[in-house]
């Protein structure tokens, strides 16, 4: 299948929100990364997760992380590691033990909370004990506590927030007290109150900014340089915005169908995974430049159907999850080389369909 047949069919999927129900889903733990694992065809993109399983089976969609040292709080009790499922079909999330696999409260059921229609992305603020959840189906995301999974303000429908069409990913800013939603059916991005959910302008349509491209996929935010980034499926490339007030810095050129990204403060790069092409991209993080000078020699092949990127800056490995060929690659995080010399070598088979890695550093 060519690129352009493959922007099709995720620019169809991203619009009908079809969910295949035949697959089973597996989630697989590894040392030092999480793969979130699922058997579905050549190009899953609700979000960067998995979307699949019988019609009354819980299906882990997105993956969250909770470190033990990352909330404070003034609290005298340590917090565990925590692990966050969202489950598409059965509406809710359920919070793990990251070290353990142990349900938080001993059981599935009692671990389990729930989310409005369709989650599908999980993000992790810890500075406010915060996790959010966004509702593809349901146009909307909720606030729960990070350590409980209680609703911040009591009930699901007091803890839930509208956003634009078709959201996807939530982008966390601790340092301003903000996230971000990209809304990739309404192709805006809008602005919450971290802690309260307000949306910063008053207003859900004074808050919800037009991205440059129609079909807004990844994002995420770089606090310290106070820039946010967005890739654009529609239109090939990754754009780069004041974090503040949403006005375009500058967007460059990505390979095709770019869907996922990771950055890196500590190197200053930005990576865009690039599904249609096979491909992970590496930009400075500041300016836009390619690494390595141009997007041909700052393009490296991947496994086929790439959907999820992860960095750990402490190892320098920057992780492709690659849902076609089932296979995870590792690459020096600083010059994008092969960590064992070749693609092949390089790359490692994982359970049926992978859909999204996470770093546990």
């Amino acid at each position: 299948m060519d690129a352009n047949s493959l922007h099709s069919k995720s620019k169809c999927m991203i619009q009908s929100f079809k969910i295949d129900r035949r697959y089973v889903v597996f989630f697989l733990f590894l040392p030092f990364f999480l793969v979130s694992c699922t058997i579905w065809p050549a190009l899953t993109y609700l979000v960067s997760d998995s979307k699949s399983g019988n019609e009354n089976s819980s299906i882990p969609l997105a993956l969250g992380l909770l470190t033990q040292s990352a909330i404070q709080n003034g609290s005298s009790t340590p917090t565990p590691n925590l692990l966050y499922i969202a489950n598409y079909n059965s509406n809710s999330i359920t919070i793990y033990n990251a070290k353990t696999g142990a349900y938080l409260n001993g059981t599935l059921a009692n671990s389990t909370f729930a989310t409005q229609a369709g989650p599908d992305f999980v993000a992790v603020n810890p500075k406010a004990n915060i996790i959010y959840v966004t509702a593809q189906t349901g146009n909307s995301i909720t606030y729960f506590n990070a350590k409980t999974g209680a609703y911040i303000n009591g009930t699901l429908a007091n803890s839930s927030f509208p956003t634009g069409n078709g959201p996807l990913f939530i982008g966390v800013n601790p340092d301003a007290n903000l996230i971000y939603v990209s809304n990739a059916n309404s192709g805006t991005v809008t602005y919450y109150n971290a802690t309260t959910g307000a949306y910063m302008n008053g207003t859900l349509a004074n808050s919800s900014f037009p991205t440059a491209g129609i079909t807004p996929q990844a994002l995420t935010v770089d606090p310290v340089a106070n820039l946010m980034y967005i890739s654009n499926f529609d239109l090939d490339n990754v754009t780069y915005y004041n974090a503040t007030t949403a006005s375009v810095t500058s967007s460059f050129p990505t390979q095709s169908g770019p869907t996922s990204m990771a950055l890196n403060t500590t190197a200053n790069l930005l990576y865009v995974g690039n599904n249609a092409s096979n491909s992970v991209t590496i930009y400075n993080a500041t300016n836009g430049a390619f690494l390595n000078g141009t997007l041909t020699n700052s393009s490296l092949p991947v496994g086929t159907g790439p959907v999820s990127l992860a960095v750990n800056p402490t190892t320098n490995i920057l992780y492709s999850a690659n849902q076609t060929s089932e296979t995870l690659t590792l690459h020096n995080a600083t010059t994008g080389a092969y960590l064992n010399g070749t693609l092949a070598n390089s790359s490692f088979a994982t359970q049926a369909g992978p859909s999204a890695v996470a770093v546990n550093p």
